[in-house]
């Protein structure tokens, strides 16, 4: 799996910023042993159902600034690099 280095279109960033922002707004006393708890609860409370949703997010997402960018003249396209296109010829 090819991950970007966009946290918008990278669903385990989605994911991550959700659990992260659970600690965030429920952290009260800012001692380690608190957040360790809220941390443990926050990945607890992710669900499977929470990952087509962001899946889905990051596509849609990727899909519109392919859109918006639209045709350009340096021919860049999206492409996957494999194995063998680096093999010695």
């Amino acid at each position: 799996m090819m991950l970007v280095p966009y946290c918008y279109l990278n669903p385990s960033e989605l994911i991550q910023s959700q659990i992260g922002g659970y600690v965030a707004r429920n952290n009260a006393s800012f001692r380690l042993q608190e957040i360790r708890s809220l941390l443990e609860t926050a990945v607890l409370n992710v669900v499977a159902e929470k990952w087509p949703h962001c899946v889905q997010h990051a596509v849609r997402d990727d899909d519109l600034l392919w859109e918006l960018d639209g045709p350009n003249d340096n021919g860049v396209h999206r492409f996957a690099v494999t194995e063998s296109s680096f093999q010695r010829r």
